[in-house]
């Protein structure tokens, strides 16, 4: 017992103890690797003040208190990864109705594009419709203003060319 470190520190009054966990080893009380124990080393004196005359080694099993740790754990984990499923899968969810929805906005936006598109040739086509009429109007207009002062013109010209013709008959 003189590499036990336990043992030692009992044996100068101190009181030690140590979790010995499966997978581990001790080389002093060659546990094996299904071992969970408590080890407590505690000084044994004749009096309360005394020099210790000797070291109690007690060993506590904790294997049943290992077993409701590890089952525990393995609840813990299962439950944590059934929530972080539950997560995903509604990550998922939202996801996909975000795609939905964008997909519909979309589908809106290109229809009334569309719409904006269509409305607007149609309103160049009527404004050019409109623009031709009032040129053709206008066209019209000047074309007979132009067609009846020509007329007038041309009148008042054959009228001072037969007054002139008779003055000169009228003057012979």
């Amino acid at each position: 017992h003189d590499e036990n470190p336990g043992f030692l520190a009992a044996a100068t009054g101190k009181v030690k103890s140590k979790l010995i966990y499966r997978d581990t080893f001790n080389v002093f009380d060659q546990e094996g690797e299904e071992d969970n124990l408590i080890q407590t080393y505690l000084p044994v004196n004749k009096t309360p003040w005394g020099p210790v005359f000797g070291v109690f080694e007690i060993y506590t099993d904790v294997q049943p208190a290992v077993k409701r740790i590890e089952r525990t754990e393995f609840l813990m984990a299962t439950w944590v990864g059934a929530i972080l499923l539950a997560l995903y899968l509604l990550l998922l969810f939202v996801v996909h109705r975000s795609e939905r929805i964008v997909d519909r906005q979309r589908d809106t936006i290109l229809e009334r594009t569309r719409t904006l598109e269509l409305l607007s040739a149609r309103m160049l086509s009527a404004e050019e419709r409109e623009r031709a009429k009032i040129s053709a109007q206008l066209h019209e207009g000047i074309a007979q203003d132009l067609s009846a002062i020509k007329l007038r013109i041309e009148r008042l010209c054959q009228a001072k060319t037969a007054d002139q013709e008779a003055g000169g008959e009228a003057g012979l």
